[in-house]
């Protein structure tokens, strides 16, 4: 077990606890005053270090040695999740200004919307919430998971539907605010900022020395990727503590080319301002095979990773983001496209309200018992496929494929599509 520490001093930039950041150069926030001063607060919300522990049993019907999870499912408030790492920073920026009212902009069932209220409800600032409605019309969907906590936490909710813009009406809303003498401050959607920014830079820190104490070095970690703050604050911050592992992000909604050049253009701005070398280009990789229909549209293979996870080690994922960058990791590792022995790193970036959004997709679930998924017999077993799905196009038991030691690094042949390939 990694013991909770005391802040100290940063490898990366000057933190003491609740003190001021030192930050490079003057910035603007999204729309917000410059930092005055060259000075970024951070505002503590979160329980850190969130823990690292070993997912044996399903690493082991994997194939996989050495697998692991960063729990960023427990950074504690609001049922925890990424984004309090970056509200730390988000808000304590806020709070530097004078701001007594919070803008953000999600999809109705957003876990940064969600927890974004909930920091705000901690702090004592008003949150307003806009948020796209989408086209699931199911009451849960509508009312409870996310919304329902939204609620609770006080937060006023603005629907709006397609095609109108979450930007345009926050910046109105804001407008009319600032009319009534009120003073807001807006995050963008998924809070990916440079502010923001920070939070998964220091992550990055955290994560390197939990590697110390946990006796393993990680060679890949696997992370959703949706507006992209937290891969490219983790891209940026073990860059700058000169870590080797590699970053391999799983969009969740998007295109490959869309989300590198996202992500690489956050991540290269947080590297600046935190005053590293250069960020290669080939730091960023992102793949695009998982994401399905687009954006909270569910798939097989998640609903599959969602059940193996749980039901191997007692691990909830979310059926938009972490149970789609699993169903990614299962599918690399069934493809030998990691290596057995590197050990692998999962980023739990939270977001289990949103099954209780969403009950439909689990009214059946895999046939297969979960002895007969981790058979101890079987070096690298075929796991049942979801009940309806075949498996195998003539009806016959699925060969067992032997497991090459190809790196990813090495695996240029496999094509274009390829996310390892530069």
């Amino acid at each position: 077990m990694v013991e909770r520490r005391k802040p100290g001093k940063s490898r990366l930039f000057c933190v003491n606890g609740a003190s001021d950041l030192d930050i490079l150069d003057s910035h603007h926030t999204d729309g917000q005053q410059p930092v005055e001063g060259k000075k970024l607060v951070r505002q503590p919300l979160a329980l850190l270090p969130t823990p690292v522990v070993p997912l044996d049993r399903l690493g082991r019907v994997l194939g996989l040695d050495a697998l692991y999870v960063k729990r960023d499912d427990q950074t504690g408030l609001g049922l925890g999740g990424n984004k309090i790492r970056k509200l730390e920073f988000l808000l304590g920026d806020a709070l530097r200004q004078g701001a007594d009212t919070v803008l953000t902009v999600g999809a109705l069932q957003s876990n940064h919307a969600r927890q974004t209220a909930a920091a705000c409800a901690r702090l004592g600032l008003h949150c307003e919430l806009i948020l796209l409605r989408g086209r699931k019309e199911g009451e849960a969907y509508l009312k409870s998971g996310n919304v329902l906590l939204d609620r609770l936490f006080g937060a006023r909710i603005q629907l709006i539907d397609a095609p109108a813009s979450r930007e345009d009406a926050m910046m109105e809303r804001a407008e009319i605010l600032r009319r009534d003498g009120r003073r807001p401050y807006l995050i963008p959607v998924g809070g990916s900022s440079l502010v923001g920014g920070f939070g998964y830079a220091l992550c990055a820190e955290e994560l390197s020395i939990q590697e110390a104490q946990v006796g393993v070095t990680f060679d890949t970690i696997i992370v959703p990727t949706g507006s992209g703050g937290t891969h490219a604050g983790l891209v940026a911050g073990l860059h700058c503590v000169g870590s080797k592992a590699r970053v391999l992000g799983v969009a969740v909604e998007g295109t490959r080319a869309e989300k590198e050049e996202s992500v690489w253009t956050q991540a290269q701005e947080l590297v600046a301002a935190l005053g590293g070398r250069r960020l290669p280009r080939r730091a960023v990789r992102v793949d695009d095979r998982f994401v399905g229909e687009g954006y909270g549209h569910p798939t097989e293979a998640m609903r599959e990773a969602i059940f193996l996870t749980a039901s191997l080690e007692g691990l909830l994922l979310d059926p938009t983001y972490t149970g789609k960058a699993m169903s990614g990791l299962i599918s690399m590792a069934r493809a030998a496209m990691i290596p057995r022995a590197a050990p692998v790193l999962f980023l739990h970036t939270g977001g289990v309200p949103g099954l209780f959004a969403q009950p439909e997709l689990f009214e059946s679930l895999p046939t297969a018992s979960v002895a007969d998924i981790a058979g101890n017999s079987m070096a690298d077993p075929e796991i049942e496929r979801m009940e309806g799905q075949p498996a195998s196009t003539n009806g016959k038991k699925p060969t067992r494929r032997r497991r090459t030691k190809k790196p990813l690094e090495d695996a240029g042949e496999r094509g274009p599509r390829d996310p390892t390939v530069g």
